[in-house]
């Protein structure tokens, strides 16, 4: 049997399947790449939703401030109007 006649069959058959290799590698790089930029996105994203957050909170501080500032003046001016109608009805009595 002549087996140098496979030779060129099998040489072919190799490099057939090292295209097909080729190819794959090939697809899953451009997968892998187009993975790497959709994370590299995200990532840009959820940086942008922490600084967001951060200035949402920043803001939160300082409403949570001004309404307990409010509170404190809403009791100054009831002390103030009790006094001013205490001193009201003892100027009616006199």
């Amino acid at each position: 049997m002549g087996y140098s006649s496979f030779i060129p069959v099998l040489v072919s058959a190799v490099q057939e399947l090292k295209h097909l290799q080729d190819e794959k590698a090939f697809e899953q790089q451009a997968k892998l790449s187009e993975a790497e930029t959709k994370i590299s996105e995200q990532e840009k994203k959820l940086a942008e939703q922490d600084r967001k957050i951060a200035g949402q909170e920043a803001t939160n501080a300082r409403l949570t401030a001004l309404a307990t500032e409010m509170e404190a003046l809403k009791r100054v001016v009831a002390t103030m109007e009790e006094k001013r109608s205490t001193v009201q009805a003892v100027a009616l009595k006199q």
